[in-house]
C-alpha cells in the first residue's frame, strides 16, 4: 500500500519496474482506489527485474524500494528524494530483504547483514559468514534476525530492540 497525503484510500502497489529516467528511476504499478474509472497505472512495457524486489513507505513522502542489487529512496511518484545526500544505495552482495532502523538501514541477504547510515549511505556494519544462513523474520516495529548455521538444524533468533 502506498498512502498518498490527502487521498482518501491508499494506492496498492502491484508491481515495480525501473524508471524511463535516471530523475525517475522507479515506476509504480499500482491500482488506485481513489478513481472509478480505470484503476491500473501501467505504462505498456513490462520489464522483469532480477531479484528481489521489496517496496516500504517510510513516511508520507519517501518510499524505500530494493530493486536490481540496490536500494532507491524515491518519493510516492518514484523520482528521487533531492533532501538525501545520497538517495541511492548499491549492494555488492545480491540482498533479499531491507529493514529501517533508527537512522540506518539493514540489507539481509543468504550469509550476512549489512548496515548503512540512512542519510550519507555509508557502510556502518558488515556481519559475513559463510557458514550461517541469515534469514529476517519481522521488520514492522521490531526487527527479527534468524540465523542457522549450515551443518545443523537448530537455530537462533536475535530480537533487535
Amino acid at each position: 500500500m502506498l498512502v498518498a497525503p490527502g487521498d482518501e484510500y491508499p494506492a496498492v502497489c502491484i508491481g515495480v519496474s525501473p524508471g524511463p529516467s535516471p530523475a525517475q528511476p522507479v515506476h509504480f504499478h499500482t491500482i488506485n482506489l481513489n478513481s472509478l474509472t480505470s484503476g491500473f497505472t501501467h505504462t505498456g512495457a513490462d520489464v522483469s527485474c532480477p531479484g528481489p524486489v521489496q517496496v516500504s513507505q517510510v513516511d508520507s513522502e519517501t518510499v524505500l524500494v530494493l530493486l536490481d542489487r540496490s536500494v532507491r529512496i524515491v518519493t510516492l511518484q518514484g523520482t528521487l528524494l533531492r533532501k538525501l545526500p545520497a538517495p541511492n544505495i548499491t549492494f555488492d552482495v545480491a540482498v533479499e530483504t531491507i529493514a529501517l532502523g533508527q537512522n540506518c538501514l539493514q540489507a539481509f541477504w543468504r550469509h550476512g547483514v549489512q548496515v548503512w547510515d540512512f542519510a550519507s549511505a555509508q557502510l556502518i556494519k558488515e556481519l559475513r559468514d559463510q557458514r550461517c544462513t541469515f534469514r529476517l523474520l519481522g521488520t514492522h516495529s521490531t526487527v527479527v534476525l534468524e540465523t542457522r548455521p549450515m551443518d545443523d538444524t537448530h537455530s537462533n533468533l536475535y530480537v533487535q530492540e
